[in-house]
């Protein structure tokens, strides 16, 4: 059986929100797709045709070694091709869908600027969004950044509104230089979560939650391997996105990239 993979990492600016997400799509209509779902994920039993009559079957993994790790596996059906499916990711908009709570998606180029991050002037004046404004002017302990990112924060840039000037600046200088960091060397290059307490840099965060998943790692190398997750660079090059969205009732700005892994007779 061929698994086409697709991989997303997305790492977050505040609130603890750093996760991955692996898919895998059967491509070969002979060959036996419950066997090789065993094989890798939780889901060692699945009936295809009940499968196919509901939405996501979702599952925990409670044998997570890092407490502060939460693993979930999710197995659904869908129709067309890889490459209809990879399409259909490409143009899913998670803003359009209120319950997921996204409030703003935007696509990254490679090399961004202030004007990539425009859109933070607009953000909805709820509550998730106002919390996260007053994290930002009183520099919360809870903030995922560097201590030098911090230093850039100035509250002379004032003003008022739903997001004031000085947090949309501020926001806009530190996703611009992640991103940035990203593309040219990987989540190794990205500063550490070390603002407020012991350093936290997220390619180890991200390697630990791999080393804990061992068949999922296995299953994904090839195309893991070739990415940014973890470690440098990589040969993929990634389909860049931010969020402005609510996790636990408090405003979240992310930084996103997708990979796709191209073979021959188009695969993913």
């Amino acid at each position: 059986m061929k698994i086409e993979t697709i991989a997303q990492i997305r790492s977050a600016g505040f609130a603890g929100v750093l996760s991955l997400v692996l898919i895998a799509i059967s491509r070969s209509a002979n060959a036996d797709p419950v066997s090789e779902l065993a094989s890798f994920s939780i889901f060692d039993n699945v009936d295809l045709a009940q499968l196919a009559k509901t939405d996501v079957n979702t599952a925990h993994v409670a044998s997570m070694k890092n407490p502060r790790f939460l693993a979930v596996q999710n197995c659904y059906g869908g129709t067309g091709s890889p490459g209809q499916q990879m399409e259909a990711l490409r143009r899913w908009n998670p803003a359009q869908h209120r319950e997921l709570k996204v409030f703003l998606h935007s696509d990254l180029p490679s090399n961004p600027g202030p004007v990539n991050f425009d859109r933070l002037k607009n953000a909805p004046g709820n509550a998730s969004v106002r919390s996260f404004v007053t994290a930002t002017e009183k520099l919360s302990p809870e903030l995922q950044i560097s201590k030098e990112e911090a230093k850039r924060f100035s509250a002379a840039a004032g003003g008022a509104g739903v997001m004031p000037p000085a947090v949309v600046t501020f926001w806009t200088d530190v996703l611009t230089a992640r991103t940035k960091s990203f593309v040219s060397g990987g989540m190794a290059a990205e500063p550490p979560y070390d603002h407020a307490g012991p350093s936290v840099r997220a390619s180890e965060e991200m390697n630990g939650l791999l080393r804990d998943q061992g068949k999922i790692r296995q299953q994904f190398s090839g195309l893991l391997g070739a990415t940014g997750i973890g470690r440098g660079a990589g040969s993929l090059s990634a389909e860049l996105y931010w969020e402005l969205l609510d996790a636990n009732d408090q405003g979240v700005v992310t930084l996103g990239a997708s990979y796709s892994g191209s073979r021959a007779g188009g695969t993913y």
